[in-house]
């Protein structure tokens, strides 16, 4: 059975030294592991993951959490939505983490006796810590990463409402779109990333706001529209 059977949609797995098609039996996306009975290859395979040509009924077809839709003036928006699934440990801890970070400091800064400075710098990262993981909350509640097509540039957000970053790049003839490893690990498993090349300009995203299972997606669609149908692996 081939990877392909059971996740129509998206680009098969090969193996990198002799380019046949991997069972899924063989292939381990969580350890980024393969296994190639022809030639014996045994190592990662995600760098062998190629942007899928997407055809139209493919392309009506977007993974979950992810909307396709045209906006005034020949726009065109992706837009992927984080997974909720974690959402009932981030509330719990982040409450307690805030509430005995806000406890902590209210003994420490407003104490009638002197204030105690070690003590008050010493909880400023806690504070951080804690506003970084309200920020991931909601964030998960009602942020989004989205990106932009229209006429010809890509623009990248992800955040909540307006608040967030941003990047474009403007896309020239010849403007290609690959699929690559990034620097950002989950479980020590190095994440995906999109990249656009346009001439000696890159767009790199999606490592740490689009999912691997939506970006050979996000991928094909950049690659019907802005890249000519260029797309390499």
């Amino acid at each position: 059975m081939k990877l392909t059977d059971i996740l129509p949609g998206l680009p098969s797995f090969t193996c990198p030294e002799c380019g046949r098609d991997l069972p899924i039996e063989d292939v381990n996306v969580a350890q980024d592991m393969a296994l190639c009975r022809e030639c014996g290859y045994q190592g990662p395979f995600l760098k062998t993951l190629h942007v899928p040509n997407l055809s139209d009924e493919e392309l009506l077809k977007p993974p979950r959490r992810v909307t396709l839709q045209r906006d005034f003036g020949d726009v065109l928006v992706i837009r992927h939505r984080p997974s909720r699934s974690m959402l009932w440990f981030m509330i719990p801890f982040t409450l307690i983490w805030g509430g005995s970070t806000v406890a902590v400091i209210a003994a420490t800064w407003f104490k009638p006796e002197e204030l105690d400075w070690p003590v008050a710098l010493i909880s400023i990262p806690f504070v951080l810590v804690a506003l970084a993981m309200a920020v991931s909350v909601l964030y998960t509640l009602a942020g989004a990463a989205t990106v932009r097509i229209a006429k010809g540039r890509v623009e990248v957000f992800a955040g909540l409402g307006g608040i967030g970053r941003r990047k474009a790049l403007d896309c020239e003839p010849g403007t290609t779109v690959r699929l690559e490893k990034s620097n950002y690990h989950v479980n020590n498993v190095p994440q995906l990333q999109i990249v656009l090349e346009s001439g000696e300009r890159k767009l790199k995203f999606g490592s740490m706001t689009w999912a691997n299972d939506v970006q050979p997606y996000v991928a094909g669609v950049l690659r019907r529209t802005v890249a000519g149908g260029r797309g390499r692996a």
